[in-house]
């Protein structure tokens, strides 16, 4: 079977309630293989988690393949494109006891003045020089339940496409400040049935602006 593809559920708020009663009435049934390359503590595990922008092949087919990082371009354009997917692998490390599990997701940015000097540091760097907080254009949470795990096999999730293009229009060129959302922080959550968190994973990725916005003339 090929990977679903998930209506996003758009919320006001993260109410861990109303997500997984929306849930529930969309279902992934059967798994794929990867190669797992993250792991947690609970009996279920994250085992990849992607951001894919969507690119356009010359025969106007839209693809997304993975990207670690976006571009503002000198004429304000981003690149590969403002529209991505979330992909996300979960797999049992053993057959759990909830009957279904929800996987949801969430994204934080990193907002910072575009400065050459924020432009020189490490992402590593970046994330601890300012808050994380979510931005009120960015439509992030989109919800799936998974069946009751049969195997031991990852189950492969391919969320709706999002959109950083409103995001992004709210942080004009001469805006006050000079603010910029340098990074992006893709989390995928996994629940049961009762609410209870069994596995967390993050993805972060870095938003590279224009040199009008930083000053540069080279």
């Amino acid at each position: 079977m090929k990977p679903s593809t998930i209506r996003p559920y758009l919320v006001s708020g993260l109410v861990l309630s109303l997500i997984t009663l929306a849930a529930f009435h969309r279902r992934i049934e059967k798994p794929v293989s990867t190669n797992g390359v993250l792991a947690g503590d609970s009996e279920v595990e994250v085992t990849k988690l992607t951001i894919n922008a969507s690119t356009q092949t010359a025969t106007g087919k839209s693809t997304y393949p993975e990207v670690k990082e976006f571009r503002e371009s000198e004429n304000l354009d981003i690149l590969p494109s403002t529209k991505f997917k979330i992909e996300s692998d979960v797999k049992a490390k053993q057959i759990p006891n909830s009957d279904e599990l929800v996987v949801w997701t969430s994204i934080d940015f990193v907002v910072a003045p575009a400065s050459q000097a924020n432009e020189r540091l490490e992402i590593s760097q970046l994330a601890t020089s300012a808050s994380w907080g979510q931005i009120t254009e960015m439509k992030d949470v989109q919800a799936v339940v998974l069946d009751r795990f049969l195997s031991l096999e990852p189950t492969h999730i391919v969320f709706s496409e999002s959109d950083l293009g409103p995001v992004l229009a709210a942080f004009p060129l001469g805006n006050a400040g000079n603010l910029w959302p340098w990074l992006m922080r893709v989390n995928v959550h996994v629940q049961d049935r009762d609410g209870k968190p069994v596995a967390d994973a993050e993805c972060i990725v870095r938003l590279w602006p224009s040199r009008a916005r930083l000053g540069r003339s080279d």
